[in-house]
């Protein structure tokens, strides 16, 4: 499957686009950093390299890359299958699960993310799931208002106290 939309290209990630998502990972991290400070970290990642290729290499962790007309790397979307086929409580079904997302700065508003979005969608569609699902935090409005866009909505809340 590859995609394209105003001179950006998606397609299943690649073991050469390891690093680059590894690069957009810490990148990210410092986001969530620069947002949460009290639970995130800095200078750190969600995965780094190594991981990235595994994942990459995992079919059911279907992972996409979006690339610029000379090759660059704009975004990334990083999906995990997940099934509760014969769970106690929850009915069987299969969701793909977006594990991570990330459309750099100078890309967004082009389509990057619309684009990732729907070859995830689209893979959930191959696979017969029910549908697709993420978290995403509460301070990154930008996010929040984008997956709005592009149809997704509250599912359930987790909220925070202090002690």
């Amino acid at each position: 499957m590859k995609a394209r939309a105003g001179g950006v290209s998606v397609r299943p990630a690649e073991a050469g686009d390891a690093t680059g998502i590894a690069a957009m990972l810490r990148e990210i991290a410092e986001q969530h950093h620069r947002g949460r400070p009290d639970v995130f970290r800095s200078g750190t990642a969600k995965y780094g390299a190594p991981e990235c290729l595994e994942l990459i290499a995992d079919p059911d962790r279907p992972a996409y890359v979006a690339v610029g007309e000379g090759g660059e790397l704009l975004g990334y979307c990083l999906c995990e299958v997940q099934r509760s086929n014969g769970h106690p409580v929850l009915a069987d079904r299969t969701v793909l699960y977006i594990d991570d997302f990330f459309v750099r700065r100078e890309a967004r508003g082009r389509g990057v993310g619309r684009a990732l979005a729907e070859a995830a969608r689209a893979r959930a569609r191959e696979l017969g799931a029910a549908g697709v699902e993420l978290n995403v935090w509460a301070f990154n409005s930008g996010a929040v208002a984008f997956y709005e866009r592009m149809g997704f909505r509250v599912q359930r809340l987790r909220l925070e106290a202090e002690p």
